[in-house]
């Protein structure tokens, strides 16, 4: 009977592994096929300095899933947008209206109280959607400014993303001290409480380095629960014309450094 109860033990072990390491939502780009992809029921943080392209890289996510996957919905929570403004710069990447079938929009602009945004965050939850991007939690109402509430907002949101096994992505800004890029950012340098860093899962950090006229664009994998990568850092390819990351390759530190010391500085 004991060999029994520990086999069974070892399939359930076995079983957990084997998701890890099972690519649960498709993707092309190689920094999320490094850890395998956005994972179901995980908090995912994506941390960068103001203008630093996370706005690109969100819409590069949402055409990413659409075209690697036929999972019912993206659901995209706005705090700083309205969605009609949202859907106008995805619509100046995609230049089709395939995303409007596949994309929901909740935005703290359309609802005029705290209980009603608060509301439509729970709606976003509810939809049959596999991934929740929250765009952006640090300048969100719902967020606030105490650090209690905050550290109390971000574990409800964990847990919410537990219950409703979705994949959820929340992109967060870095202290106002780091926006003329005197120093590297990393977790600890996320606006409000660390809670933020301690939940996540998954932290990556959005870095751009300007060098006379060109930009830079980098994604680090800082942290990585559950997933061993083989690289933790990725030089992101922008298209102009589409207004979108398209490819993305692995990029060595002493490369990123080099860039670093080249960069402009104000």
């Amino acid at each position: 009977m004991e060999r029994i109860k520990n086999d069974l033990k070892k399939a359930v072990y076995e079983n957990k592994q084997a998701r890890r390491n099972r690519l649960e939502i498709g993707t092309k780009f190689n920094f999320l096929l490094n850890i395998n992809g956005w994972r179901l029921g995980k908090v995912h943080v994506l941390l960068g300095t103001t203008s630093s392209g996370k706005s690109t890289l969100m819409r590069s996510i949402i055409s990413d899933v659409i075209e690697n996957n036929n999972i019912p919905k993206v659901s995209c929570f706005l705090s700083e947008e309205t969605s009609e403004d949202y859907k106008l710069e995805l619509y100046q990447g995609f230049k089709n209206l395939d995303f409007e079938s596949r994309v929901d929009f909740y935005s703290e602009q359309d609802a005029s109280s705290e209980s009603a945004r608060v509301q439509l965050l729970e709606q976003a939850f509810e939809s049959e959607s596999k991934i929740l991007i929250y765009d952006n939690l640090t300048t969100s109402s719902i967020y606030g400014e105490d650090f209690q509430k905050q550290s109390t907002f971000i574990t409800n949101l964990k847990r919410a993303a537990i219950k409703t096994n979705k994949a959820l992505i929340l992109v967060a800004h870095t202290n106002n001290v780091h926006r003329n890029g005197r120093e590297l950012i990393d977790s600890g340098h996320v606006r409000g409480s660390k809670t933020v860093a301690n939940i996540a899962e998954f932290f990556f950090v959005n870095h751009q380095i300007s060098v006379d006229t060109n930009i830079y664009n980098f994604i680090q994998i800082e942290k990585h629960r559950g997933q061993e990568p083989e690289s933790k850092l990725f030089r992101l390819d922008y298209a102009k014309g589409k207004r979108l990351y398209v490819t993305d390759r692995a990029q060595s530190f002493s490369d990123f450094k080099e860039l670093w010391k080249m960069r402009d500085k104000l």
